[in-house]
């Protein structure tokens, strides 16, 4: 079911967003096929952080509707 269809049949009640983070620090990586060294995991975004975003964005009160998120680590700290 596309997000148009979605709107008309909830009649905008609903909000469908796309988040694609990139990296995120949690224990995934430690059973995945891929091996992430902990150093490179290190660098990953936060748990938190992420969540924080993608919650700003889902009760936001203004008449604006984001379609999607794409989050990814600021190396500016």
């Amino acid at each position: 079911m596309g997000r148009k269809r979605l709107y008309r049949e909830f009649e905008s009640s609903i909000k469908v967003i796309g988040v694609y983070p990139g990296g995120i620090n949690t224990n995934f990586y430690e059973h995945s096929r891929d091996y992430v060294s902990e150093e490179k995991q290190s660098s990953f975004m936060d748990p938190a952080e992420v969540a924080d975003v993608i919650l700003q964005n889902i009760f936001q009160e203004n008449r604006l509707t984001v379609a999607d998120i794409v989050i990814e680590r600021s190396f500016n700290r």
